[in-house]
């Protein structure tokens, strides 16, 4: 059984190129040619004799030297590893950020070993990428000498990635080595509100219709969903800004920093005085490199019960509460008003104006110049309304005065009176 032949380069006829063979141990092998008569210069290893030119003369001869090669033929060096990657061996592009790529430039040796004639690196192309992340390389080019390997992570975490370099030289094989990276995404702000609903950075979030008696407040969570802690950098970290902002409240300021992976909260307060539109921003400063400062706008309607928009005589928040039966705070609607208040009265309902009607104001007692007495009248009225009051007239025996010498008047209440004043003249 034939395993390999040996065969010199460069042979011409009458060289007789194997007339004698050598073999020793270690796997060196001797092969005469003695009608070689080349003129060739640099075979010689001896130093002294080095530069000397070979001899042309006729059949002067000449032996080739071959000693067995059992290697890999291939060398791999980037600056990261002076000596040299090692078949099997690993070669880590480190901590890189998404969307920054880098590039790792390696030279190529093969040991000037060749095969019949072709060279060893057997490939197409030479250098190829398997393994579960190959897609986060790639080998932008490639020569004969240099290669360069870029490491672009998409996602974070560690990725790993198989790099081959096929061959054909003493024999077929493959020098392989591992390439690894950890992408990474530095600190990454979000915010949702409510809980789990994204709310990116330049969008709004409304109050609706706030009243002036029930301030509204909204809740928002800050995400920290890179692989570094997220700072929040203002002072205090949400800052609320524009020309209604003394009606905006950051009632809880989120924590700072927050863990990768974490969250904090903050909650923002509307509390209106008067009825009217009002807008404000929310800005977070924070460490996230392709975001900058987070910015929300928050919006609300304010509805005051002493303001009165439309101007039909009742005030905007309780023409708001009272939707349901037609009411509109921004539509004059005078009779539907007249209609609530003259009839509100029989279901027991009154205005602040009308049940001060009540109030008996103290009365001016002069004396009178000409009699020198002084003199009291005391009045008594009756209404079922709060609206129209009529007389009712003290009687006897019904008034009397009681032993601490006070008027007393008892009487029953006739027809549907409700509400009884005094009146001093």
């Amino acid at each position: 059984k034939q395993d390999n032949y040996v065969k010199a380069y460069f042979q011409r006829a009458g060289d007789q190129f194997g007339r004698a063979v050598a073999v020793f141990p270690g796997g060196t092998v001797v092969v005469g040619a003695p009608g070689e008569a080349s003129s060739s210069t640099g075979v010689v290893s001896n130093p002294e004799l080095a530069g000397r030119p070979n001899t042309a003369a006729a059949a002067a001869g000449a032996a080739y030297v071959f000693t067995a090669y059992a290697g890999i033929p291939i060398r791999v060096q980037d600056s990261s590893i002076p000596m040299g990657i090692v078949n099997g061996g690993v070669d880590d592009f480190g901590r890189h950020y998404m969307g920054f790529p880098v590039d790792r430039s390696f030279n190529l040796f093969t040991e000037n070993v060749f095969y019949e004639g072709v060279a060893c690196l057997t490939g197409q192309p030479k250098v190829s990428l398997s393994g579960p992340d190959a897609d986060q390389f790639s080998i932008p080019s490639q020569t004969s000498a240099i290669f360069t390997v870029r490491f672009a992570p998409t996602s974070p975490g560690v990725k790993t990635a198989n790099l081959s370099i096929p061959y054909s030289a003493y024999s077929p094989g493959v020098f392989t080595f591992t390439l690894t990276g950890t992408g990474a995404v530095g600190a990454e702000i979000g915010v949702e509100q409510p809980a789990t609903v994204p709310l990116a950075s330049g969008g709004a979030r409304d109050f609706g219709v706030v009243l002036s008696n029930a301030p509204a407040t909204l809740t928002f969570t800050v995400t920290s969903t890179g692989t570094d802690p997220l700072v929040l950098g203002g002072s205090p970290p949400v800052v609320v800004g524009g020309a209604d902002a003394a009606l905006f409240t950051v009632t809880a300021q989120p924590a700072t920093p927050v863990a990768a992976g974490g969250s904090t909260t903050f909650a923002a307060r509307f509390a209106p005085v008067v009825s009217g539109a009002r807008t404000v921003t929310l800005t977070i400063p924070n460490n996230d490199d392709d975001e900058g400062a987070y910015v929300i706008t928050l919006t609300a309607t304010g509805l005051s019960f002493a303001s009165d928009t439309d101007g039909d005589g009742l005030n905007d928040a309780s023409e708001y509460q009272m939707a349901a039966l037609g009411f509109n705070w921004q539509a004059a609607q005078p009779a539907l008003v007249n209609t609530l208040l003259s009839n509100a009265g029989g279901a027991g309902l009154f205005t602040a104006a009308q049940v001060g009607t009540l109030n008996l104001h103290t009365p001016l007692i002069q004396r009178n110049a000409a009699t020198g007495l002084f003199t009291i009248d005391i009045g008594l009225e009756k209404s079922i309304d709060l609206l129209n009051f009529t007389p009712f007239l003290f009687t006897a025996p019904d008034t009397s005065v009681t032993p601490q010498g006070r008027v007393r008047f008892q009487f029953f209440s006739p027809e549907n009176v409700q509400f009884f004043r005094l009146r001093a003249p």
